[in-house]
Formats: C-alpha cells, sequence, structure tokens
C-alpha cells in the first residue's frame, strides 16, 4: 500500500495516519523495555491531545491511526501541557481555536518523539537524529480509505513476518482491540468503522489473503 503523504496539520475532529521512522539504519527499539517506554511516553503526552485508534511499533518505524480532540475534550489540567499552551488554547477566539489546537498538538508530538529519542541515545551511547524529520501525517478523511489504513497497520507484523498471526501480534493494537477487556484505545469508534468486532475480524483476514 503506498500512502502519498502531506504534512497535515493536527486540526481537532481530524482523523489523521501519524508515521514515521529513523535515519538510516538506525533502530528504534532494542529492547521489549523501549517499546513499553515508547507507548508510556505516547500515553503520557500525546493521549491528552488525541484519540488513538490504533497503533504498530516496528523495529525502525512506527504508525498510529489517531483523532485530535476538540477543545471540550482536552483536560487542560493534565500535566503534559504547559502554562503558555494552556492559556494558548483558553484564551483563543473561536475562529483560531483550530489553529491553536493544531499548534498545541505538533508540539506534544514533538516532546514526546524528542524525548523518547534522548532516552535512546543515552542508553545506546549515540548522537543526532533518531528519528527522521517531520514525521509524517496524512488525513484520512474517506471511510473505505481509513478501513484499508486500519488493516494495512495491522497485517504489517504478518506481511514483516515478526508474528505468525494477528491474534499474537506483539506490538499492534490489534489483539487488544478484539477483546472486550478495557483498554486506552477508543475502540468504539475503530468498530464503528467495520460495524463491529466479528465484521473487523472478518475484512482484516480477507486483506491478509487478498493483499
Amino acid at each position: 500500500m503506498k500512502i502519498m503523504v502531506n504534512i497535515e496539520k493536527l486540526l481537532p475532529g481530524a482523523v489523521i495516519h501519524v508515521f514515521g521512522r529513523t535515519n538510516g539504519r538506525d533502530k528504534l527499539f532494542y529492547t521489549e523495555a523501549n517499546y513499553k517506554y515508547f507507548l508510556d511516553k505516547y500515553k503520557f503526552h500525546i493521549s491528552p491531545m488525541v484519540e488513538t485508534l490504533c497503533y504498530f511499533l516496528h523495529i525502525n518505524h512506527f504508525h498510529f491511526i489517531i483523532r485530535v480532540k476538540e477543545k471540550t475534550e482536552l483536560d487542560l489540567d493534565h500535566h503534559s501541557f504547559t502554562k503558555k499552551q494552556k492559556t494558548l488554547i483558553s484564551n483563543s477566539a473561536p475562529n483560531d481555536e483550530p489553529e491553536s489546537i493544531a499548534t498545541v498538538a505538533s508540539q506534544h508530538f514533538s516532546n514526546f518523539l524528542n524525548g523518547y529519542a534522548q532516552a535512546i541515545n543515552k542508553q545506546e551511547d549515540r548522537h543526532g537524529n533518531l528519528i527522521q524529520r517531520p514525521f509524517k501525517r496524512k488525513l484520512l478523511s474517506d471511510e473505505r480509505y481509513l478501513r484499508t489504513c486500519i488493516m494495512y497497520i495491522h497485517s504489517n507484523p504478518i506481511k514483516s513476518k515478526l508474528d505468525r498471526n494477528l491474534e499474537s501480534s506483539r506490538h499492534s493494537s490489534y489483539p487488544e482491540l478484539i477483546t472486550s477487556q478495557p483498554t486506552w484505545l477508543d475502540r468504539d469508534s475503530l468498530l464503528l468503522y467495520f460495524g463491529g468486532v466479528e465484521n473487523m475480524i472478518t475484512a482484516h483476514k480477507e486483506y491478509l489473503i487478498t493483499r
């Protein structure tokens, strides 16, 4: 699946495919603990700004599909917001709110990726940028393409021969999405695009056979 990319603004309400990869042949993850640390930092910096529908973490790149939160959904008391960011969003005129939220969301992504890169540089005694800049953002305004993108992301570990099946994918959101267990992901919104969990499972199986 070839992805044509524009660097979309992270405007409220937008559903966006966010992805990025390391420079050269550098790894993004060296240990299992790195995967957990990456997601923990993501949840701290990014979850206050977005709902996350799905993700996959590869050894040298990552994929997320997100929906940027509206102003009324933001918890500006969360520790990830600086005083300046809170003021920018709170004091924006209605016409300026989308741009203000997009600016702050981009800052949160920068803090997240830079913080993770600094930790890896320290761990591996390396220097310089770890992740290519800017990270990529593709607006998903067509529901059919959105469903395809979700299945593309979840099929990555199978196509890359990292995992044998979707249900046992170690660094993918798929196993978490097909259960009824509590999750930090926006499972309900994602399942709506497929018409329920059984339809989602069937669609993914068919995607793997035909692609």
